[in-house]
């Protein structure tokens, strides 16, 4: 597996001005005030605490879209890799059993699939990044990743884990957790990049809200890969892309060529 020079940053992060730390300069102690990295100077005037991860927030399309792969999987097992030797952190290495391949190359992808983030425990002390969610051997789960350079990460960091639990009832239902995670949203008219207002809770006399089935976001994530699909152009078999032509226009014989009398 390829080793990762630096923490992942997600495209939903870069937006925000964040950027990667590289080469030695990137000790250990520098990533747990990664997150104040992620404001901009535009964002001054937004307090968010500085042990907080600050993303955009992105919709379930959005997500998918710039996800190379989506998995359905049981964690696996989980290994710490302590490369502060070479100059660099502490990575986790996270493998997965997969249980069914949402989106990506399923023959390609295998049964297993394996990937590096930063964090973990290594002699005595644990390293982690705000907000970024963990894994446990045993948890089912489902994961959107996103390619980079040096591998993956989870897709609008800690947006791209889905916890998968059983209801009292056996159905398979979903939800994320957000600890140090402070969200910004995008307006869609000015563009402007302003704090996301929190959910509201439900009212007391009002009953709980179910979380999503797991079938249901399957459904959601299958939709949103077929609509991907239907913006790409058609490919050729040796890799161009194919181009429509117009459909020819009959012209009848009497009006080639030909004058009247």
């Amino acid at each position: 597996m390829t080793t990762p020079r630096y923490p992942q940053i997600s495209p939903f992060m870069r937006q925000l001005g964040s950027v990667p730390v590289t080469g030695r300069a990137a000790r250990v102690v520098r990533i747990a005030l990664s997150a104040a990295l992620l404001v901009g100077a535009a964002m001054s005037l937004l307090a968010a605490p500085v042990s907080a991860m600050t993303v955009l927030r992105a919709s379930l399309p959005e997500l998918v879209e710039t996800s190379e792969i989506v998995l359905h999987a049981k964690v696996r097992s989980t290994r710490v890799h302590d490369r502060r030797a070479k100059g660099l952190a502490v990575f986790t290495e996270t493998t997965l059993e997969i249980i069914e391949v949402y989106k990506g190359d399923a023959k390609r992808l295998g049964k297993t699939f394996s990937w590096e983030m930063v964090g973990g425990t290594a002699g005595g002390m644990t390293w982690t990044m705000p907000g970024m969610p963990t894994f446990s051997a045993g948890e089912e789960v489902v994961v959107l990743l996103e390619k980079h350079a040096k591998g993956y990460t989870l897709t609008g960091a800690p947006q791209g884990k889905y916890f998968v639990y059983r209801d009292a009832k056996g159905v398979a239902r979903v939800k994320r957790r957000f600890g140090d995670v402070h969200f910004m949203q995008r307006d869609g008219k000015s563009g402007r990049i302003t704090s996301a207002p929190h959910a509201v809770k439900p009212m007391l006399l009002h009953p709980p809200r179910l979380d999503p089935t797991l079938t249901s976001l399957r459904a959601e994530i299958k939709a949103a890969v077929l609509v991907q699909a239907a913006k790409k152009p058609a490919v050729r078999a040796n890799g161009a892309p194919s181009r429509v032509l117009p459909r020819a226009r009959l012209v009848p014989r009497t009006a080639v060529g030909t004058r009247k009398p």
